[in-house]
Parts: C-alpha cells; structure tokens; sequence
C-alpha cells in the first residue's frame, strides 16, 4: 500500500497492530476434562459426517470447530494486557494468619477481563508455596484488589518466584496461563518471624551486668518523672504551671504568660534488657528442631519484655541487630551470618565494652525452659 501511494486508515492499522501484539505473546494452553471429551465428539461428528456426507453433521462439525476457536481467542482477550501489583507486608509471624493484597489492573480501554485465576507462586527456603484467588470480572481500565489469606508454616523469607493468572473463560474446554515474573515489582518478598508462644516474662532468668543500677531509657512527655522548668511556651498545658516558682520569680502578678514557669516531665523510666545470642562455638550441636525452637523462644521473651514495659536489644556475634524481624527470620547460630542477615546487623560492639544493663544467655535460657 505505500507503493501505491495510499494512506492506511486509522482503524486499519489498530487491528494490524492488534492482530501482530495478539499473535507474539505466547500464552500456554493445557485441556481440561470437559475439553477432551468435547474434542472426542467433535472428531466423532466429523468422522459421521464424512463417511455420511450429511450436510447437517458438517454443519456441526464447523460449530464444534469455531467453539474451539472462539474458546481460545476469548481467553486470551480475558488475560491481555492484565497488571498485578502485590502488596506484601513487611513481616509476619509463623502460625498467625495475615493477608497478602494483588492490586490487578486492566490496561485494555474497551475490552473487561472476566473469571481470572490469580496464583502467586514463591519459597520460603525449600519449601514451594502456591497461593490462589479467584477474579470474577474486571471492567476495562478498571481495578480491583484481591486479598489472599494464609498462615506461614514456618519462620524464613518468602520469596515470590512469580504470579500467574489463568483463566476457563468462556466454556471451560481450556485453560489459558500467562506468568509475570516478580523482577517487575519493587517488592519480590517479606520476613516470616518465628511462632510466639505464651511466656512469663518474671521466669526468664536476667543478670545484672556493668553497673550496680541497670540502664535507663528516658523519653519527654506525659509522665511522672521531673526533668526541669522551662518559662511558659504557646502549646504548653496550663495544669502544668509550677505555681510556687512562679510566684517566687514573680511577687506581684501581671499577666505576663513569659513569666510562668512550666514543669517538662519524662515519660517513665524504661529498663534495657541486652538478649545475647550464642555463636557457632556454643550451638554447633544443636539440631534444625532445636534451632527453631530457640528462635521461637527469643521472639517469644523480646515480646513478653516489651509486654512487661522492658527496651530490649539482641546481640549477635559482636553484633547490635537494628532491623529485628530479619534478624528472626534467618538467624541460624550454628552457620556464619548470610549477607542478608549482616545487613540487619547494625555495628559493632567494641571490645571490652559492659553492657550497663541487665542481660539475658538466651541459649542457657532456652535449655532452663526447655528442661523445665
């Protein structure tokens, strides 16, 4: 057509455009029961129909035949151009339920989406995982957010490999599959936490290291503890005035608001705890179910000391571990740090350093319990 000097209409070059972008994506195929059995009496009309040479045996043989046809083209359509946004948390415990969100997004302008099968498939360490949900209709340019329910089996980090999206639509006879690979999300994962099991915080067996009087934690605020006294600022609670300072500061009143003194309270004392975990020395015969038993077993005395008002830090070979749920979701004492986990690790402590605060032997705390 360029040789003859004509130009292609519009509508002309969108189904071009269409047909050549329908017909390059490669989307598998498998038959489903119902489509085998059709397929068996489309080959038996057909074989009627030849050795008959009855017209109307043709006629439904061709119908069979654009079924077929139809079933795979509309499927296609149904799973073209389809976005899948996940929206992971960033930890979750083993053994609680939680959600996990897929934001699906149709980007065709005129043409819905219908009867979506949404699988999002991904590891925790060794272990496959496969999570489905069902889409029944997405309008065009439209959106919707699916949410899945599930209970990790155990502690580690989930990676999603993939999200698959299959559909049936419209006659059951096949079913259609396209994979998006999770390189195309900012998040491709999330920290699965140790189980947290019921624990007393008054039977863990703390020692006092450094000095007599452990360590403070002070914070401003509503409290009981006096700090100081500050003259009067807009914003401060007047109930906080210090009326015998300011009367001292003051002899005659004037309404002057600056000449108020105001009390600047702490909030309450907090006590650090300091978790020290074993290394490979110390843990080296230690099974894989002694191992998660002791991760859950840290995760379930870091939470019965915050329960208990308590600011507790783990430390880690020579370790102070910043980001926690990564520190629980990997930590294995016998083996040496991964390179995910050393980024959860903060600085160093340096040698000869006390600790003023009051400690816990996480592993002769485990075996205390577990003894017990």
């Amino acid at each position: 057509m360029r040789t003859l000097g004509l130009k292609m209409p519009s509508w002309v070059r969108s189904v071009v455009s269409f047909s050549r972008s329908l017909f390059k994506t490669k989307r598998p195929f498998k038959l489903t029961k119902p489509g085998w059995i059709f397929i068996l009496y489309t080959i038996g009309v057909g074989a009627g129909a030849i050795n008959t040479g009855n017209n109307l045996l043709y006629l439904v043989f061709g119908v069979f035949l654009g079924l077929l046809l139809a079933s795979g083209l509309l499927s296609d359509l149904s799973l073209w151009r389809v976005r899948v946004d996940p929206l992971f948390p960033e930890s979750v415990r083993a053994g609680d339920p939680f959600s996990i969100f897929l934001q699906l997004t149709n980007e065709k302008k005129r043409l819905p989406s219908l009867s979506i099968q949404v699988s999002l498939e991904g590891r925790i360490g060794k272990t496959g995982i496969v999570l489905k949900k069902h889409c029944p209709f997405l309008s065009a340019q439209g959106r919707d957010q699916v949410r899945i329910e599930w209970t990790a089996p155990h502690r580690g980090w989930f990676e999603g490999a993939f999200v698959r999206l299959s559909t049936r639509f419209p006659f059951g006879l096949l079913e259609k599959w396209w994979q998006l690979k999770t390189t195309l999300f900012n998040q491709n994962g999330f920290f699965v936490t140790p189980h947290v099991l019921p624990l007393d915080f008054s039977q863990l067996p703390l020692a006092l290291a450094g000095e007599d009087e452990p360590s403070r934690q002070w914070e401003k605020g509503d409290g009981s503890v006096l700090q100081g006294i500050h003259p009067f600022r807009p914003g401060d609670n007047p109930r906080r005035i210090h009326w015998k300072a300011s009367a001292k500061r003051v002899p005659a009143y004037r309404g002057d608001q600056g000449a108020w003194l105001v009390r600047e309270m702490n909030k309450d004392e907090k006590e650090e705890i300091v978790f020290l975990c074993p290394g490979p020395e110390q843990s080296q015969n230690l099974s894989d179910e002694q191992v998660e038993q002791l991760a859950s077993f840290l995760a379930s005395s870091l939470v019965a000391c915050r329960r208990s008002g308590y600011v507790p830090k783990i430390m880690a070979e020579s370790f102070v571990v910043v980001h926690e749920p990564a520190f629980l979701a990997l930590w294995d004492p016998r083996r040496t740090p991964s390179p995910l986990l050393k980024e959860s690790m903060g600085p160093k402590v340096q040698r000869g350093v006390v600790w003023p605060a009051r400690s816990l032997n996480v592993l002769e705390a485990f075996r205390v319990q577990h003894l017990s």
